[in-house]
């Protein structure tokens, strides 16, 4: 009967593993979609820029135009805001995309502490992956379920 107990254990041990190992998987290609997706709102925000302003000679004497704001909305020909790039509510800094139904979806931020973290919400606003960096420089993943609860957490 303990032979039965170790060895279900065991099953259950190498089952979680493989789920983890399916898991950091997925976060790797979210973190790739999340760099994809930035670099696309990167292009597109000097895209809309670029048509919004004509094209003129700038003698080599003068620098770089440069534009200063607290916050940068990019919105599609409706109007509808794709994503953001600024200073935030709670003080943070970095840059949140939107999906089609107007949520919030991804952020990437810098907190005021200086610590950086990226995000993925569900279509009801709740935090479902953490990627972040601890105050001790450590990182950190979370994956949470359905109720916000941490069902997943390294270190």
């Amino acid at each position: 009967m303990r032979s039965d107990s170790v060895e279900s254990s065991g099953q259950r041990v190498i089952l979680l593993e493989g789920r983890v190992q399916a898991l950091a998987s997925r976060i790797t290609w979210l973190m790739v979609l999340l760099v994809v997706a930035l670099a696309g709102v990167g292009f597109l925000a000097y895209q809309v820029r670029a048509a919004a302003s004509p094209v003129e000679e700038v003698p080599e004497e003068s620098g770089p135009d440069v534009v200063q704001a607290t916050r940068l909305e990019l919105v599609d020909e409706q109007g509808q805001l794709l994503a953001e790039l600024g200073v935030f509510e709670d003080g943070s800094r970095g840059l949140r995309l939107w999906d089609p139904e107007g949520r919030a979806r991804a952020y990437f931020r810098l907190w005021r502490e200086g610590l950086p973290s990226i995000g993925f919400l569900d279509e009801e606003g709740t935090m479902r992956t953490l990627i972040d960096l601890a105050p001790t420089g450590t990182p950190r993943i979370q994956l949470r379920g359905d109720d916000g609860r941490t069902n997943f957490r390294a270190p």
